[in-house]
């Protein structure tokens, strides 16, 4: 999989067809707070400081672990961004 055009650069991909072919399909998957996927286009997936972080527009709420942000990088007007940016200050790194 890896050395082919089709999967190679699709990390989703990879790990499907590395799971399907060591027998790994029907292993219980990771709470989502390992592997938050904001996807931009879903309103429902938002952050604010009071609340932390939802996926469900706060019928729920938890703090990932792990965020996993792959379009709007740098987009300050999305809430999932301004948290990064929450992260950065309170870490001093921004």
């Amino acid at each position: 999989a890896f050395k082919s055009t089709d999967t190679k650069t699709r990390d989703q991909a990879t790990l499907a067809v590395s799971a399907w072919k060591f027998g790994l399909q029907d292993q219980k998957t990771l709470p989502q707070r390992f592997n938050f996927i904001a996807e931009y286009a879903n309103p429902d997936i938002r952050w604010c400081p009071e609340k932390g972080y939802s996926y469900d527009n706060y019928q729920s709420s938890f703090q990932p672990v792990f965020l996993h942000i792959y379009h709007h990088w740098g987009d300050s007007s999305w809430s999932i961004w301004q948290s990064v940016l929450n992260i950065g200050k309170s870490q001093g790194v921004l």
